[in-house]
Protein backbone atom coordinates (compact mmCIF):
# COMPACT_ATOMS: atom_id res chain seq x y z
CA UNK A 1 0.00 0.00 0.00
CA UNK A 2 1.51 3.73 -0.91
CA UNK A 3 1.86 5.79 1.90
CA UNK A 4 0.02 9.05 1.22
CA UNK A 5 1.86 10.70 3.39
CA UNK A 6 5.02 10.58 0.80
CA UNK A 7 3.01 12.36 -1.66
CA UNK A 8 2.42 16.07 -0.92
CA UNK A 9 -1.25 16.83 -2.19
CA UNK A 10 0.22 19.27 -4.66
CA UNK A 11 2.74 16.60 -6.41
CA UNK A 12 -0.10 14.88 -7.50
CA UNK A 13 -1.88 17.62 -8.74
CA UNK A 14 0.81 18.88 -10.88
CA UNK A 15 1.54 15.26 -12.18
CA UNK A 16 -2.05 15.06 -13.48
CA UNK A 17 -2.39 18.78 -15.01
CA UNK A 18 0.87 18.12 -16.74
CA UNK A 19 -0.31 14.78 -18.38
CA UNK A 20 -3.57 16.37 -19.22
CA UNK A 21 -1.39 19.52 -20.60
CA UNK A 22 0.51 17.07 -23.14
CA UNK A 23 -2.52 14.88 -24.01
CA UNK A 24 -4.22 18.38 -25.09
CA UNK A 25 -0.91 20.46 -26.64
CA UNK A 26 -1.16 17.92 -29.55
CA UNK A 27 -0.73 19.42 -33.33
CA UNK A 28 -2.99 18.97 -35.50
CA UNK A 29 -1.82 17.04 -39.12
CA UNK A 30 -1.55 19.51 -41.35
CA UNK A 31 -1.61 18.12 -45.56
CA UNK A 32 -0.29 21.53 -47.37
CA UNK A 33 -1.34 20.93 -51.10
CA UNK A 34 0.53 23.44 -53.25
CA UNK A 35 -1.80 26.24 -53.55
CA UNK A 36 -1.30 29.87 -52.35
CA UNK A 37 -4.95 30.99 -50.86
CA UNK A 38 -7.06 32.92 -53.55
CA UNK A 39 -8.83 35.02 -51.08
CA UNK A 40 -5.53 36.56 -49.43
CA UNK A 41 -3.05 35.68 -51.65
CA UNK A 42 -0.36 34.70 -48.63
CA UNK A 43 -1.50 31.58 -46.95
CA UNK A 44 -1.00 28.22 -48.40
CA UNK A 45 -4.51 26.56 -48.98
CA UNK A 46 -4.70 23.11 -46.59
CA UNK A 47 -6.46 20.00 -46.10
CA UNK A 48 -8.44 19.63 -42.78
CA UNK A 49 -11.14 17.41 -41.41
CA UNK A 50 -14.64 19.02 -40.29
CA UNK A 51 -16.05 17.41 -36.77
CA UNK A 52 -17.74 14.77 -39.03
CA UNK A 53 -14.58 13.54 -40.55
CA UNK A 54 -15.47 14.82 -43.90
CA UNK A 55 -12.40 16.61 -45.59
CA UNK A 56 -12.36 20.04 -46.62
CA UNK A 57 -9.78 23.09 -47.66
CA UNK A 58 -8.91 26.22 -46.18
CA UNK A 59 -6.25 28.57 -45.60
CA UNK A 60 -3.38 28.29 -43.77
CA UNK A 61 -3.58 31.89 -41.93
CA UNK A 62 -7.38 31.23 -40.41
CA UNK A 63 -8.18 33.50 -38.27
CA UNK A 64 -7.01 36.41 -40.79
CA UNK A 65 -8.76 34.94 -43.51
CA UNK A 66 -12.17 32.83 -44.08
CA UNK A 67 -11.45 30.85 -47.21
CA UNK A 68 -13.00 27.48 -47.51
CA UNK A 69 -13.56 24.96 -49.99
CA UNK A 70 -15.18 21.70 -50.42
CA UNK A 71 -13.65 20.66 -53.24
CA UNK A 72 -9.98 21.05 -53.71
CA UNK A 73 -8.80 24.01 -55.69
CA UNK A 74 -6.41 24.05 -58.17
CA UNK A 75 -3.20 26.51 -58.92
CA UNK A 76 -4.83 27.94 -62.28
CA UNK A 77 -7.67 30.80 -62.53
CA UNK A 78 -10.83 30.58 -64.91
CA UNK A 79 -9.17 32.68 -68.26
CA UNK A 80 -12.50 33.65 -68.71
CA UNK A 81 -13.31 35.44 -64.91
CA UNK A 82 -10.38 35.06 -62.70
CA UNK A 83 -12.17 32.92 -60.13
CA UNK A 84 -10.49 29.79 -58.72
CA UNK A 85 -10.59 26.63 -60.35
CA UNK A 86 -11.14 23.48 -58.71
CA UNK A 87 -10.97 19.97 -58.66
CA UNK A 88 -14.01 17.63 -58.50
CA UNK A 89 -14.21 14.39 -56.46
Amino acid sequence: MISLNRFRFNDIIDFYYNLIFFWRNTKPIVKKIGVTCPKCGKGEVIEKKSKRNRKFYGCSRYPDCDFVSWDQPISRNCPNDGHFLVQKK
